[in-house]
Parts: structure tokens; C-alpha cells; sequence
């Protein structure tokens, strides 16, 4: 009786555990398990956080910021020098051209117009980049047409200028030819943009005039912040 008894509450248990809801005890073997959001869009994310977002080793990520920081400064220098080397070769073979024109400077006669125009005009040649030399003609027609005090101003600013850049070659020696070059090219920049001004003053009603005014002034000044503004050497 005692044994049947005890059969009879194992076989109630079992049968009990069996039809027991399961859903509290799905899965409850599973260990749990981190959460880890998405990683962010930005360069700081990709080093330091894979793309499921989980974080990368932190030596990993300072060695890869090193060599991206690394190569960065790098390409820095090189567009660096790559311009110093680029402005350094516009100065000098402006300075060569200025020089082989200066030569025939003692046959110029300052206080002539035309003279001292056509020897301006060709000592600028150099500083025109991509401007078509039409237009470099006409414009310098334009100083010639000049008539009463704009004709005398133009004078005064042609012959200054030739001056000032004569005695900038002649006190030359022993200095540096880039140093050199770059204070003869700012005071050529400086006498054409005055011609600018007088030419857009004179002829500001006549568009065609006006607009080859502009164009020459404006790649002046462009050529002139291309390469370094006043053309002051660093270093």
C-alpha cells in the first residue's frame, strides 16, 4: 500500500510538471548579453568603435589616428612646398625678364610719354598670366588716349614706377634674388593697378574700355594673392 502510494504521487508530480506553463522558463539558459548602438557617422567613431558599434582595441585606434594624423601633415607639407616652389619660380622668372628690360633703361627718356609707356608696358608683359595680349594692347592704348591732367598723372605714375624698380635692381647686389624679384613685381603691381583706376575713371561711360580695365586690374590682383600678396618671402 505504502509503495503504491508513493508511485502513485511521482507519477502526479510528473504529470503536474509536464502540463506547467513553459513561457517563464524559455530560454533562461541564455546569458546575457551586451547592448552596443550603432557606431556614428564621423571619423573619431571609426577609429575608436567597429561598424556593429562595439569598441575597438584602444592601441589599435591610437595607432591608426597616428598614422592618419601622420600622413595628413605629410600631404600638408608637400602642397606646402609645392606652392613655396611654385611662387619662387613665377618671382625669379619675373625678376629675369625685368632685369633683360631694365638693361635699356639708360635709353629712355622718363620725361617722353610715349617713351617711357612702351618701355612700362614691356617690362609688365610677364605679370599678365592668362590675359590675351589683345587686350593687353588695347588696354595700353587706353593709357596713351589719356588726354589733360589724367595724361599727366599717367606720366607721373609710368616714370615713378620705372624708377623705383630701376633702383631696386641697382641696389640689388648681395641680396637675395626671390627678395629682390618680389619687391620689383609688388611695385609694377602697384603702377598698373593706378593705370586701372585712371583708365575706369576716364572711361567709365565706354563699357568695352571699362570692362578690359577690370579685367587687367582684377588678375593683378590675383596673381598678386596667388603668390603671397606683397610677395614677402618667409623663411
Amino acid at each position: 500500500m505504502l509503495a503504491r502510494r508513493a508511485v502513485a504521487r511521482s507519477f502526479l508530480h510528473l504529470r503536474h510538471n509536464a502540463i506547467k506553463p513553459t513561457r517563464d522558463r524559455a530560454f533562461s539558459y541564455l546569458p546575457p548579453h551586451a547592448q552596443f548602438q550603432a557606431r556614428p557617422p564621423t571619423w573619431s567613431a571609426k577609429l575608436w568603435y567597429r561598424r556593429d558599434g562595439t569598441p575597438r582595441s584602444r592601441l589599435k585606434g591610437l595607432i591608426i589616428g597616428t598614422i592618419a594624423s601622420a600622413t595628413l601633415y605629410t600631404m600638408y607639407t608637400m602642397l606646402a612646398l609645392v606652392d613655396e616652389f611654385d611662387t619662387a619660380n613665377y618671382l625669379l622668372s619675373g625678376l629675369i625678364h625685368i632685369q633683360r628690360i631694365d638693361t635699356e633703361y639708360s635709353s629712355v627718356d622718363p620725361s617722353e610719354f610715349k617713351s617711357i609707356h612702351s618701355y612700362f608696358q614691356e617690362m609688365c608683359s610677364a605679370l599678365f598670366g592668362d590675359i590675351p595680349q589683345q587686350m593687353i594692347d588695347d588696354f595700353f592704348g587706353d593709357v596713351d588716349a589719356l588726354v589733360g591732367s589724367s595724361k599727366d598723372e599717367a606720366h607721373r605714375v609710368l616714370r615713378e614706377t620705372c624708377e623705383e624698380v630701376h633702383m631696386i635692381l641697382v641696389d640689388s647686389k648681395w641680396r637675395d634674388p626671390i627678395e629682390t624679384a618680389g619687391k620689383a613685381v609688388a611695385r609694377l603691381d602697384e603702377g598698373l593697378l593706378q593705370l586701372v583706376e585712371m583708365v575706369q575713371d576716364t572711361y567709365g561711360d565706354e563699357f568695352g574700355k571699362m570692362l578690359k580695365a577690370q579685367k587687367i586690374g582684377s588678375q593683378t590682383l590675383k596673381d598678386s594673392a596667388a603668390k603671397g600678396g606683397e610677395y614677402e618671402v618667409v623663411g
